[in-house]
């Protein structure tokens, strides 16, 4: 536990550490995150290899940057993610139908040989970790890039909401649901139903503390929306952002349950590796952004 809780603190640190840095340049929390990405495409490719299935490379090395400069440069950046999925997408196809023109041998009743099914799975494991997590992770960028004080409040409301909620569902699941019911006992056994519930909670402290510092900052004058619109917006934040929180928590846990690896890695003792504690911001991140974008 304590292991955890210093972990943890040093993480809050260097993360607040590269959202304040924005106002030096946005480049500081663009590296964060590309570093982050990174983490989590090479734990995948780990999980993968664990099960003896294998990922293009290219692909994968590429859009994280190509994500970076539709976000950063791009008028409209889903656009270039789009196109650059598809791309990407297409480049796994034609390899595909490189790597089977090379290896187009069937077994003696007509069947396809098993090198040949592998390819297509090698294509889809491939298109998942392009679109999780290097697409999910990426609108990290499109909060980075709202503007200045809008990019700040986005930031600050994602990491409160998500942090909060996981420290709520930890600390009151443990403390009041060890022995209530389970939330999904056949893909996380000991999320329980009222750590879930407790887990809503943290996400509309987390918005609640963010809006008073926000208000305090006198932020909001920098916005378009009234106060009263601005509430809308945290609480909405709190609650739809504290349930994405804990559902990409749960597609994480349904991941590694189906790979056979407790967590993606140990570069963070007692927290695990890099998609381990991000999981649950990539659809809450994703959410927060579409949030700004229309009621900003």
């Amino acid at each position: 536990m304590l292991k955890r809780t210093i972990t943890g603190l040093i993480i809050l640190i260097i993360t607040a550490g590269c959202i304040a840095l924005r106002l030096v340049s946005e480049l500081f929390f663009d590296a964060f995150v590309l570093i982050t990405i990174y983490g989590s495409v090479l734990e995948f490719y780990m999980a993968y290899k664990k099960v003896e299935k294998k990922v293009y490379i290219v692909p994968l090395i590429l859009l994280p940057v190509g994500c970076w400069a539709a976000f950063r440069y791009a008028p409209n950046p889903y656009v270039y993610i789009l196109g650059a999925i598809l791309l990407m997408l297409l480049y796994s196809s034609i390899m595909e139908l490189i790597e089977n023109a090379e290896n187009r041998q069937l077994n003696e009743d007509g069947s396809v040989k098993d090198d040949q099914t592998k390819l297509f799975y090698k294509t889809q494991t491939t298109m998942h970790v392009l679109v999780y997590p290097i697409v999910a992770l990426s609108f990290l960028f499109g909060l980075n890039y709202l503007g200045q004080t809008t990019g700040f409040v986005a930031l600050v409301l994602l990491f409160a909401v998500t942090i909060l909620t996981d420290v709520f569902a930890y600390v009151f699941g443990v403390w009041l649901g060890r022995n209530g019911k389970k939330l999904s006992p056949e893909i996380s056994p000991k999320k329980s139903i009222v750590g879930t519930i407790f887990g809503l909670v943290g996400g509309l402290v987390g918005a609640g503390l963010c809006f008073l510092l926000c208000y305090h900052l006198k932020l909001f004058g920098d916005f378009n929306i009234s106060i009263a619109s601005s509430i809308i917006l945290f609480s909405l934040a709190g609650v739809l952002g504290s349930a994405c929180t804990q559902i990409g928590d749960l597609v994480a846990s349904a991941f590694k349950r189906r790979i056979g690896i407790k967590d993606f890695g140990k570069i963070f003792p007692g927290h695990g590796g890099f998609t381990d504690r991000v999981d649950g911001l990539m659809i809450a991140g994703i959410l927060i952004y579409v949030l700004f974008i229309i009621l900003v």
